[in-house]
């Protein structure tokens, strides 16, 4: 597999988690602002998405733990952590009531919690992208993507991708019907 597809892989996911997190971000918001009181109870209690979306990305955790990775978890994960940081500020530093939910600072906080993850996402793709780049020309001294700081973004590549530039063979085979699978 080439850099560029390598690359193309990881824009991909960031991509589903980016789109993903903004329209769930928009739409719960909107949602909430025309219907302010609608609440999600669950045997009598009052269950916020912030635990939703903390069992969401539960969920993706250990499918991705068995590298079980596909699209749906990216855009589910992306769900899951607008859940989070919507509901973050607003259970932290508010009385809980459905009014200060549409507050200033309930507001204000998951538009700065949102911008910090974005800022974070976009910074990790701009590094795995130059990490993968490196990796392709030999710069990394012969290190799997496993064992470089970004593998982590393509965990299907595993220790089967070694330098050429350290006299490695490559086996792409196995990889490329996975992320066949998986895309």
């Amino acid at each position: 597999m080439s850099a560029k597809s390598k690359i193309n892989v990881i824009k991909q996911r960031v991509l589903y988690f980016i789109v993903s997190l903004v329209v769930t971000l928009f739409s719960t918001r909107f949602f909430l602002f025309l219907s302010p009181s609608t609440n999600l109870y669950f045997g009598g209690y009052n269950v916020h998405h912030l635990y939703v979306g903390a069992v969401i990305l539960i969920f993706v955790l250990l499918m991705m733990m068995f590298n079980i990775i596909s699209s749906f978890l990216f855009i589910i994960s992306g769900v899951g952590t607008a859940f989070i940081i919507d509901e973050l500020v607003y259970i932290i530093a508010t009385d809980g009531s459905d009014a200060s939910y549409l507050g200033f600072l309930s507001l204000t906080g998951t538009i700065i919690s949102a911008v910090l993850i974005l800022i974070l996402v976009g910074g990790m793709y701009y590094y795995a992208k130059k990490e993968v780049k490196n990796l392709n020309h030999g710069k990394a001294g012969g290190y799997s993507l496993e064992n470089s700081k970004m593998g982590f973004l393509l965990p299907e590549m595993g220790h089967q991708y070694r330098s050429k530039a350290a006299g490695h063979k490559t086996h792409f085979s196995g990889i490329k019907r996975r992320l066949r699978k998986c895309l």
